[in-house]
């Protein structure tokens, strides 16, 4: 990053290694261009370790959706640097943030508004998940309790 910042700073002395803009308003590429793409693929490859060790550490980062996040970016990123005059990185990301978005609004649907709990939704879910992977046993149990609403209402949630 900071090689990056230091050759962006010489090239606005007018030097044009990264890019020019001539007098005529003209956007050309400089000979050391693919250097930012190379940082910004480093960065894109470090955002998926960092979720993959995350996931191998048993931190719970389930429904973060980083390939949503990360896979559009890198294909705005590579039509921009591969197709001169052509800017997709700006509307792949924003592509990527609706992405993102939703994936949010559908892990918050599995979580109770009143308790901040999982719901039945959330483990109807991890079910079905579980039942594709035939190597883990899984036991449980469930309670329903009568007249309940009693004593929520009396000692709270």
């Amino acid at each position: 990053m900071i090689i990056a910042t230091i050759l962006i700073f010489i090239n606005l002395l007018g030097t044009g290694i990264i890019f020019d803009i001539s007098k005529e308003n003209v956007y050309t590429r400089g000979p050391m261009n693919f250097i930012l793409y190379i940082f910004v693929f480093v960065y894109y490859i470090e955002s998926i370790y960092t979720v993959q060790k995350a996931k191998a550490d048993s931190i719970l980062v389930e429904f973060f959706p980083i390939y949503y996040f990360i896979i559009p970016c890198m294909i705005g990123t590579m039509i921009q640097g591969f197709f001169f005059r052509i800017s997709m990185v700006w509307l792949c990301v924003a592509i990527a943030f609706i992405l993102v978005y939703i994936e949010i609004q559908i892990s918050i649907s599995f979580i109770d508004d009143l308790s901040g709990l999982y719901n039945r939704k959330y483990m109807n879910h991890y079910l079905n998940k579980l039942q594709n992977n035939k190597t883990k046993h899984v036991y449980g149990f469930m309670m329903d309790i009568n007249d309940f609403k009693a004593i929520n209402d009396t000692y709270g949630h």
